[in-house]
């Protein structure tokens, strides 16, 4: 969180910081990481302390760390209708990638 914390105040583009009191933020947000159990979880922080600037495009991007191994799904789509019991029913279904020629690709 340090390092973090220090490279925004270095490197924003407003030297004031659009007025935020940036220490009083790392005393905020840092009395929270002890609580930290997961890599997530300070990106969570880092995340909310880049959102005290209140300014666009400061993005939180996670560094190397295990990803789960995903299974493509398929790219199904359908038209729902209202059903007399309240709830929902398909009156459709769509075929999948019907906008390629060859149908779908794999």
């Amino acid at each position: 969180m340090e390092d973090g914390w220090r490279i925004v105040r270095d490197w924003f583009y407003d030297e004031k910081l659009h007025g935020v009191d940036w220490t009083a933020m790392k005393k905020r947000y840092g009395a929270l990481v002890p609580y930290v159990a997961h890599r997530a979880d300070i990106d969570f922080l880092f995340g909310e302390i880049v959102g005290e600037l209140e300014s666009g495009h400061t993005y939180i991007a996670s560094g190397d760390e295990p990803k789960v191994a995903r299974t493509l799904g398929g790219m199904l789509g359908c038209e729902l209708a209202a059903d007399p019991s309240g709830r929902y029913r398909i009156a459709k279904i769509f075929s999948g990638e019907n906008w390629t020629t060859g149908g779908a690709r794999r």
